[in-house]
């Protein structure tokens, strides 16, 4: 394991520089505590959502002595997506989670909530299950010897790999779909062995629809190496709700709003329980659907804008084994007959000694949650992925499995199709006092616990500046 310090250290030292420069001179410029208001009341703020955008809205709100900051989060847990379940003295994500090197702001998060020995990085391998047999695919040597492709193929696959990681100007993809960019640039034969399973499998009937900026930003953010938190992500986000609660940060967990809505004096009722609460400003840290039952008087035009942003859900199937299913971390199901898109396996990255000597095993997809796949029990559902899984690993008996969990969450993934910056949501709302973040402000780039914290940060300076 490669320690924080180190990792860090690995970085481009002048970009590391200059982004630290520049979050120092924002920070002077525009967090500095301002007076508190002339009648000495605090203004009362509702975050609605605890997952790491409205958490990251709170950091910073935190910093303010004129606010009353309070998070409203429907789950018994702070985290959103992050949530865990524990494991052995552990726990584990019910989805998969991990941090890149770039995770400037959660890196920092951590020093400053006193977790840096706990942050690492590492090499982590990967994968293709490719016309029945995996393949590694890690490195360049890995794709030159990828055999399924002709040898001028995989040159070929190589060098475009190459050019999405350091083509920096993504607005040069915003009004063309992946489909089609990669069959011209790729050709068909590689798109129709790499990409076009990974695309269907993702989105299905709409994989046609997906812009190719979401799949440059895929492959000009991903590193070559992954990161972890000892103890899971629920390590963080623990330290964080306990540092929120000590500078005045009032955080409600079970505790799902069912409406809010305004009065005419301009604040905002928010119903909890039965209850109702009165605040000066909103955030919305969730998804355009929730927003949208939780706030149907917002005026005809936005809420027709906010229905044009959909999303996948997701099914993870997170099984312990008592042993190992196969030598990657991470790999992708490139065959649009099998119910999976990728095999996880979490502890080929944290080592099995962590979790009580157990083999943990994500097997993941992403999935219309309107399609049966999604609604079918689950016993039905194991029996499914328990076939793909021989499928893919002929060895694989249900025997090695000691437990399973089933966890499914209907809007994980936007589907950014091509123009997507023609519909990406602003935070500001027409209503004033009211904010709003989802995933789907995070374009031009994927999803991900790093762009939902800085997204909160961002929320709550407008927020501050208005």
């Amino acid at each position: 394991m490669i320690p924080l310090e180190a990792a860090v250290a690995s970085e481009d030292f002048k970009k590391r520089i200059f982004k630290k420069f520049l979050a120092l001179s924002i920070r002077r410029c525009s967090f500095k505590r301002p007076r508190p208001a002339s009648n000495g009341m605090k203004k009362r703020i509702a975050i609605i959502g605890g997952g790491f955008a409205g958490l990251g809205a709170a950091w910073e709100l935190s910093r303010r002595r004129d606010v009353e900051v309070h998070i409203f989060e429907r789950s018994p847990e702070l985290g959103g997506l992050a949530g865990a379940f524990p494991v052995g003295d552990s726990h584990l994500e019910q989805y998969y989670h991990h941090m890149f090197p770039e995770y400037h702001d959660l890196i920092e998060l951590s020093r400053d909530l006193g977790l840096e020995d706990k942050v690492f990085f590492k090499k982590a391998s990967s994968g293709s299950f490719v016309d029945g047999k995996m393949y590694p695919f890690s490195s360049a040597f890995d794709v030159l010897r990828f055999s399924p492709l002709a040898f001028v193929d995989r040159l070929r696959l190589g060098l475009g790999i190459a050019y999405l990681r350091f083509t920096k100007n993504w607005k040069k993809f915003e009004n063309i779909t992946a489909s089609a960019w990669l069959k011209k640039f790729f050709g068909e034969r590689i798109y129709e062995v790499m990409w076009r399973p990974l695309l269907v499998g993702k989105f299905g009937e709409r994989a046609d629809d997906v812009g190719m900026v979401w799949f440059w930003s895929r492959i000009y953010e991903r590193p070559g190496r992954f990161g972890y938190i000892q103890g899971g992500f629920k390590t963080l986000t623990n330290a964080l709700g306990k540092k929120l609660e000590g500078l005045g940060v009032r955080i409600h967990l079970n505790a799902g709003v069912t409406q809010f809505t305004k009065n005419e004096t301009g604040k905002f009722i928010v119903s909890v329980a039965g209850s109702n609460e009165v605040f000066d400003a909103v955030l919305v840290a969730a998804t355009p659907m929730v927003f949208l039952r939780l706030a149907p008087w917002l005026p005809e035009t936005y809420c027709n804008a906010l229905s044009q942003l959909k999303y996948c859900g997701t099914i993870s199937v997170v099984l312990t084994l008592d042993r190992s299913y196969s030598p990657y971390y991470w790999l992708n199901i490139q065959d649009a007959s099998l119910p999976v898109l990728a095999v996880v396996e979490h502890t080929n990255f944290v080592g099995p000694e962590h979790y009580g000597g157990n083999h943990l095993l994500y097997v993941a997809k992403y999935i219309d949650p309107e399609s049966s796949l999604y609604r079918m029990p689950d016993a039905d559902l194991l029996k499914l992925y328990f076939a793909a899984l021989k499928k893919i690993n002929p060895a694989f008996d249900e025997a090695w499995v000691k437990d399973q969990k089933i966890f499914r969450a209907p809007a994980t993934q936007p589907i950014a199709k091509a123009g997507y910056q023609r519909i990406r949501p602003e935070i500001k709302t027409p209503i004033p006092n009211l904010y709003f973040v989802s995933m789907s402000h995070i374009y031009p780039w994927d999803r991900g616990t790093e762009r939902s914290f800085c997204l909160g940060k961002e929320a709550a300076i407008l927020m501050m500046r208005d």
